[in-house]
């Protein structure tokens, strides 16, 4: 219950503007262009902007790594307490200054900022995400998050800021730097703004992985709600522009030095291996294992994450509570400064593989991740000959550490101790680490999971070739796919894969990393095999955190299960889940009307008639906005008392009537509220049509509820009208309605009511029904429906109606509509009935009047009882 009452935060937009004569209007005005040549230019310059951020985000990373752990070996030659109690102070540092900025100064900035950019783009408005603070805070928390040591990385958080470039350079104008000139204004509407920001997040992932047919997969295959073609090209294009920028300046610059190398692609690609077929065997029992544990992983996550908001929540004062969730990240990275430091000196040393020359393998073989060759880590080690695996594997960045475990041509250069050693200790950080306040993403510490894993399942296979051959390595490129390495990258992917569940995009994002296309068939495999069992056993990690910070976000299909049962929604109609008869408006309204539907309402939009000369009575004609009616009323052509006996016909540009939300919502609603409190009001009049949809969806109410949640997601719409024969609107269908849990408690009253036996029955709660009362002739339906009459200043709001329908089985079917006033006489009627002719007396007998009464055809056998309540609820 209380996360439906948090639906109610949100906002949703349509995918494409209003079509209203005043956007036609605007559109003549910026007229197409057949190159499409300033919508490639846009393109390039979002491209060009993640290029850099990608490039400032690993040159100020690597230059406070450096800062932390050149001057931790120093200490560690000397103490390993001096070293550990240096590394906890700079990482509890750096975590703080993460922590505060998220805590007290953009909290939205929090975390990877990826479920609200998969909900922005599937049509909800996220408030406070595609700003410049919101941009400024994720970039600083997310570098000192990462330096601190946490086992977090920055991949996840460039999604969000990518969304935020793509948001605001194709928009080309910036609310808080005051910027917007009249360049580029064609593109500032809906559609082109979620196009621009789906290119800035596919940019996104294509700079931090190196990956550009990566980030377009990961746009289309998880983020982007709406795809074509042309989208394809343009979101590439952009990938390619941000990857090349972001190589051309790491190869330019060290640490913020100049190398003279500008425009150096720095791609270290791995010499290939011949894959054998024997490779998908181990292909298929790491993406079996990968899809358990990334099960496990994201039920681990979300527990940790709902223990977290219970005991917050116990915390009243709110100054504590943020106390305490600065404290959390500070306890974590304590920990981890104990593992990383101390962990190692119960591993010995072990000598330098590198310096011997009788390796039939290569060495120094290395993965595209823009990483140094290959260099194990002697940390404490006092020879240098010898190094230390557990350091290798713990100090320094993820990016860093992922490398080392994927290089190939180190068959023997880690252990089984001190890989099962580390994973359950990463395994469980990485789960916590998740969710705390920092600015912070899970790809690249998830792939070092899978990696470590993946490497010791490698090691398994290179030691069962040894006993069968003697030979410590591969001497022969048929078995050359023996390569702990090598099986490390399938490791790696299967857990993301059974974490994300991302076939595509994960499979090409791990491909584009090796630089080894013969690779791409079993990591396919294995990630495929992760996702099928992961499947069966948790709902993917980003499904999980749309529903625990209660975002409306509609699936690509709508899956409603009852009596353990998936529900096939063809067999609904788009009446059963409708709310019915909205309220309505004409074109002409006065002030004191629309004042009181505004204000007593929350509805998002309000269907709009017209009067047909022929049905003699109202037909639909199209739709208007809540945001829409507020900027209207509140613009200074309405807010004028001289206009009594008038119509007005406001004059305002379509760019400032086309809002995602109101900027200064308590002005606008204080100033509606003065139309309810002088009388004038209820004579001046305001001509809305050049506002009004008249291009809105529309659907017949015997539409089937599956064809309904298709259309609705597919055109990306915010409110669906449901009319019926005549052109008449007998409902209204929003996002609310549309979600999981509205559709099976309106299907589960919708299927009491259909249950045809010689008993009366009646719901009293989800699916289960009561037996009330003997046997009867009679069945009946009973159907709740919100119902929602015209505005009328004079009928006072929240009455109740009930309307009772009688269908009898005989031959001569009978229908019977009467009002009932109270919900104790409506009982009584159930009760005492034991067919149509006892129901219709019963009726009579209480002074109900008997309005209406129509035949049936014999087919009909069903006894209907239609409640409907005029209880106020919030639409989005």
């Amino acid at each position: 219950m209380k996360q439906r009452q948090e639906f109610d935060n949100y906002s949703s937009v349509n995918y494409m503007p209003a079509h209203s004569d005043l956007y036609l209007s605007w559109l003549k005005e910026h007229p197409l262009r057949r190159l499409d040549w300033d919508r490639w230019l846009l393109m390039s310059m979002i491209g060009i902007i993640i290029g850099l951020v990608a490039f400032l985000l690993k040159q100020t990373l690597a230059v406070l790594d450096d800062f932390k752990w050149n001057r931790a070996r120093e200490l560690a030659s000397e103490s390993i307490i001096k070293c550990w109690g240096w590394t906890a102070g700079i990482s509890i540092a750096f975590v703080l200054i993460s922590s505060i900025i998220i805590v007290f100064i953009h909290p939205p900035a929090g975390g990877s900022g990826v479920p609200e950019t998969i909900t922005f783009l599937n049509g909800i408005v996220v408030h406070k995400t595609q700003t410049l603070r919101n941009f400024i805070a994720k970039f600083a928390s997310v570098v000192f998050a990462v330096s601190s040591g946490l086992p977090c990385a920055i991949q996840g958080p460039i999604i969000s800021l990518g969304a935020i470039i793509g948001s605001g350079v194709g928009q080309f104008q910036s609310k808080s730097l005051g910027f917007r000139p009249n360049w580029f204004s064609r593109f500032r509407n809906a559609e082109d703004r979620r196009t621009f920001t789906t290119a800035g997040v596919a940019a996104g992932v294509a700079a931090a992985f190196n990956a550009p047919i990566g980030g377009l997969l990961f746009a289309m295959e998880d983020l982007s709600s709406h795809w074509n073609r042309k989208l394809s090209w343009q979101t590439f294009f952009c990938c390619c522009i941000s990857v090349s920028v972001a190589n051309s300046f790491n190869s330019a610059f060290d640490r913020f030095k100049w190398q003279g190398s500008f425009g150096l692609f720095n791609l270290w690609v791995a010499e290939p291996i011949q894959v054998n077929i024997l490779m998908l065997l181990p292909a298929i029992i790491l993406g079996l294992i990968g899809g358990v544990l990334g099960a496990i992983f994201t039920r681990l996550n979300v527990a940790i994450i709902e223990l977290r908001k219970f005991l917050f929540g116990k915390i009243k004062n709110l100054n504590l509570q943020r106390l305490a969730r600065i404290i959390e990240p500070c306890i974590i990275v304590f920990i981890m400064s104990v593992i990383v430091v101390l962990m190692p000196n119960a591993f010995q040393c072990t000598e330098d593989k590198s310096r011997e020359g009788n390796i039939t393998a290569p060495i120094l073989k290395q993965c595209n991740m823009s990483f140094n060759t290959f260099q194990p880590d002697e940390f404490s080690c006092k020879d240098n000959s010898t190094y230390n695996e557990a350091a290798t594997l713990l100090v320094g960045s993820g990016n860093r550490l992922l490398s080392r475990l994927v290089s190939r041509g180190t068959h023997r250069w880690f252990h089984y101790r001190t890989l099962l050693a580390i994973l359950p200790v990463w395994f469980f950080m990485v789960s916590w680490t998740a969710g705390t306040s920092v600015a912070g993403g899970i790809f690249v510490p998830t792939l070092i999971s899978g990696a470590i894993y993946g490497r010791a399942f490698g090691l398994a296979i290179l030691d069962i070739y040894t006993s069968r051959t003697g030979h410590q390595y591969p001497i022969d490129s048929y078995w050359e796919w023996i390569d702990p390495g090598a099986i490390a990258m399938l490791g790696a992917g299967s857990l993301l894969g059974g974490v994300t569940r991302l076939c595509l995009a994960v499979t090409m994002i791990i491909v584009e990393m090796s630089q080894d296309i013969d690779f791409v068939i079993p990591v396919m495999i294995s990630i495929w095999s992760a996702k099928v069992v992961a499947d069966q056993l948790a709902l993917p990690l980003y499904k999980f955190m749309l529903n625990i910070k209660s975002l409306p976000y509609l699936d690509a299909e709508a899956e409603v299960v009852i009596d353990n049962e998936i529900v096939n929604l063809e067999l609904y109609k788009a009446s059963h889940i409708m709310a019915s008869s909205p309220k309505t408006i004409h074109s002409v309204e006065s002030l004191s009307t629309l004042a009181r539907l505004l204000l007593g309402t929350k509805h998002g939009g309000f269907p709009v008639v017209k009067y047909d000369e022929v049905t003699k009575t109202d037909i639909c004609y199209g739709l208007i906005t809540r945001n829409e009616l507020y900027i209207v009323m509140c613009c200074d052509d309405v807010y004028n008392e001289e206009q009594i006996g008038k119509t007005v016909t406001p004059t305002i540009e379509w760019e400032k009537i086309s809002v995602d939300y109101l900027t200064d919502p308590s002005a606008m609603e204080e100033r509606v509220r003065t139309y309810t409190k002088f009388d004038q009001y209820r004579n001046i009049y305001v001509n809305l049509e050049q506002f009004i949809d008249k291009s809105c969806t529309k659907v017949d109410q015997e539409y089937s509820v599956h064809r309904v949640y298709t259309l609705f997601r597919t055109l990306g719409l915010r409110h669906l009208l449901v009319i019926d024969s005549l052109n008449r609107i007998v409902g209204i269908i929003t996002r609310k309605d549309l979600m999981n849990f509205n559709i099976h408690e309106k299907l589960c009253l919708f299927e009491n009511s259909l249950k045809i036996d010689d008993n009366l029955f009646i719901s009293s709660a989800g699916c289960s029904m009561e037996e009330k009362g003997e046997k009867d002739s009679v069945v009946y339906q009973i159907l709740p429906a919100v119902t929602i009459p015209r505005i009328d200043e004079e009928i006072e709001e929240g009455s109740r109606k009930n309307t009772i329908t009688s269908f009898d089985r005989g031959s001569e079917s009978v229908a019977a509509e009467t009002e009932v006033n109270d919900e104790e006489t409506l009982n009584e009627i159930l009760e005492s009935g034991e067919n149509s002719k006892r129901c219709e007396e019963n009726l009579r007998k209480n002074s109900l009047e008997l309005r209406n009464v129509k035949r049936i055809s014999k087919s009909d056998s069903v006894v209907k009882f239609d409640l409907s309540y005029t209880d106020e609820k919030t639409r989005l």
